[in-house]
C-alpha cells in the first residue's frame, strides 16, 4: 500500500507540472479601414451611341481585412444628391476593387432614381465594405457626380410629303400615314402626339393629333384639313406645314423628347361656307374690313350660319353681314331679327360684350345673344349645381380659368348658367365631347386625374370649338 501511494503521489506532481507548462499566444488580426471612393469622372453626359461603352469607373482602396481580398465585400450605393441614400440603387461586388458603368447602365440607374431625361442631376455614390458575412463594414467618403441622362431619339417618316390636293369627296379617307420610333427610357411609359403648324409658326400653337402609344397616325383628310385652315392655310392655296411628334413621359404635359420635323405641302377646300361680320368694333384697326373680320359659319348646303364674336366697349356698335370678304354685297337691317341686302348697318342690341350670333342668309334672319361662358361638373368645385366661371382673353380670343382644383370626375362647358336656351343650336347652351371638337349637348368630358388645371375654350372657329385642359 505505501507503494501505490507513492506512485499516485508522483502522477499528481507530473500533473500539476504538465498544467503549469506555457501555451502558445494567438495571432492578432487588426481591423481594417475605410475605403477611399474615388470616380474617372466628375461630369457624365453620355448619348444612345454610348449605351454600351463604359461611362463610369469607380475604384477604392484596400480595406485591409486581415483575411484573402478574395474574401472581401464591397456594396456600391447610388442616389440622388440630398435624399442621404433612402432611396438608392445598390450593386454589390466580391473580391475586387473597382467597378464600371455602361452609360446604358447608367442611364438606367438614374431613371429608377426619377430623373427626368435630358435633365442634368447630381448624384451621391457610396462604398462600403465588409468580410463575406458582413462583418466589420465600413463606408467610404461619398462622392458626388453630375450626371445627364439621355433618352433614344424619334425619327419621324411620312408616306406622302405631298403637295397634296385635298377635297371634301375624299373627306373620310387617309391624307398621310405618319410613322416613327418608340423612344425609351428606363421603365417609363411613353405617349406620343403629332403636332402640326405652319413653317415657320415654331409650333406655338400647334394643331395636335394624340396618338396614345401607338407608333403611327393615320391622319385622314377632314382632319388635315381642318388642321391646316386653323394653322393658317388658305382655301384653295397651297401651304408649307411642318409636323412633328412629342413624346411624354406617363402622365406629364411637357414633351420628355421631339422628333425631326417633317414638311408636307397641302392644298385646303372650305369644309364650310361661311359669312363675314365688318364693323367698326374690329380690332386691331382697321374695322369695316371684311377680309379680317369676325366669320359665322354653316356646312355646305344648309344656310344657318353661326359664331361668336367678340365685341370691344365704345364706337357706335354698327356692323353688316357680307356673303364674301369684300363688299361686292352685304346684308343689313330689314326691321328686327330681319336682314335687308339693301339695309343700313345692323347693331349689336347690347353694346359691347361676347355674342353667339346666327345669321339665315336665304330666310334673312338674324339674331345675337351674349354669352358668357363657365365649366360645371361633379370634377369642378361647384358640382353639378354650380359653375365655375371662366373669363374672356380678349388678347387671344379664349375663355381661361388660368388655375382651377380639379378632380378625376367630369366637367361640361355652359353658357348662361344654363343647360338650355332657346337661341342656342337645339335650344342647347352647353358644350361637351371631344376637346379636339365640342358638339352642343356633347357627352361629359373626363378629367383622367386630379390637380391644378388650366382650363381654355376656343370658339373663335366657326363650328369647330375646341378646348384644352393642362395640368399645371
Amino acid at each position: 500500500m505505501k507503494y501505490i501511494s507513492k506512485l499516485f503521489l508522483a502522477l499528481v506532481v507530473m500533473m500539476a507540472f504538465g498544467a503549469c507548462k506555457k501555451v502558445a499566444e494567438l495571432p492578432f488580426y487588426p481591423n481594417g479601414t475605410a475605403v477611399v471612393l474615388s470616380s474617372s469622372v466628375n461630369t457624365i453626359s453620355t448619348a444612345p451611341a454610348d449605351s454600351g461603352k463604359s461611362a463610369l469607373q469607380l475604384s477604392w482602396t484596400d480595406p485591409k481585412y486581415a483575411q484573402s481580398p478574395s474574401m472581401y465585400k464591397y456594396v456600391i450605393e447610388i442616389d440622388s444628391t440630398g435624399r442621404n441614400f433612402s432611396k438608392e440603387f445598390t450593386l454589390t461586388v466580391n473580391g475586387v476593387m473597382d467597378t464600371s458603368f455602361t452609360g446604358k447602365q447608367l442611364n438606367d440607374i438614374m431613371s429608377g432614381l426619377g430623373v427626368v431625361a435630358g435633365t442634368p442631376a447630381s448624384i451621391d455614390v457610396r462604398v462600403t465594405s465588409s468580410y463575406a458575412n458582413n462583418n466589420e463594414a465600413y463606408m467610404s467618403n461619398v462622392l458626388t457626380i453630375k450626371a445627364t441622362p439621355y433618352i433614344v431619339p424619334i425619327t419621324l417618316a411620312a408616306s406622302n410629303p405631298g403637295p397634296l390636293t385635298l377635297s371634301i369627296n375624299d373627306a373620310a379617307n387617309s391624307a398621310v400615314v405618319l410613322n416613327w420610333n418608340a423612344t425609351s427610357y428606363g421603365n417609363f411609359s411613353f405617349n406620343y402626339a403629332v403636332q402640326l403648324d405652319s413653317v415657320g409658326g415654331n409650333f406655338a400653337k400647334p394643331q395636335v393629333f394624340a396618338a396614345s402609344s401607338s407608333l403611327m397616325k393615320d391622319i385622314n383628310v377632314a382632319d388635315l384639313n381642318s388642321a391646316a385652315l386653323l394653322a393658317g392655310a388658305m382655301v384653295g392655296v397651297a401651304k408649307d406645314l411642318e409636323l412633328r411628334v412629342v413624346a411624354f413621359q406617363g402622365q406629364n404635359t411637357v414633351p420628355s423628347v421631339i422628333s425631326n420635323v417633317v414638311k408636307l405641302n397641302v392644298t385646303t377646300y372650305s369644309p364650310l361656307a361661311y359669312l363675314w361680320v365688318p364693323g367698326d368694333y374690329q380690332t386691331p384697326v382697321p374695322n369695316w374690313t371684311p377680309q379680317t373680320a369676325p366669320r359665322l359659319g354653316a356646312v355646305p348646303g344648309q344656310n344657318d350660319y353661326e359664331g361668336y364674336v367678340n365685341v370691344p366697349s365704345g364706337g357706335s356698335f354698327e356692323f353688316k353681314i357680307n356673303p364674301q370678304p369684300n363688299w361686292d354685297n352685304s346684308f343689313g337691317d330689314g326691321g328686327p331679327g330681319k336682314l335687308s341686302a339693301s339695309g343700313g348697318n345692323l347693331k349689336w342690341p347690347n353694346g359691347g360684350g361676347y355674342y353667339y350670333v346666327k345669321a339665315n342668309p336665304v330666310n334673312l334672319t338674324w339674331s345675337a345673344t351674349l354669352a358668357t361662358w363657365a365649366i360645371i361638373g361633379d370634377a369642378t368645385p361647384g358640382g353639378w349645381n354650380n359653375d365655375t366661371p371662366m373669363t374672356y382673353d380678349a388678347a387671344n380670343n379664349v375663355w381661361v380659368i388660368n388655375s382651377v382644383a380639379l378632380t378625376a370626375n367630369n366637367i361640361k362647358f355652359r353658357a348662361n348658367g344654363a343647360w338650355s336656351n332657346p337661341n342656342f343650336p337645339g335650344g342647347n347652351s352647353n358644350l361637351g365631347g371631344d376637346l379636339s371638337e365640342l358638339s352642343y349637348n356633347g357627352s361629359n368630358i373626363p378629367v383622367s386625374a386630379a390637380g391644378n388645371y388650366k382650363v381654355v375654350l376656343d370658339l373663335s372657329h366657326p363650328l369647330r370649338y375646341t378646348a384644352t385642359l393642362t395640368k399645371l
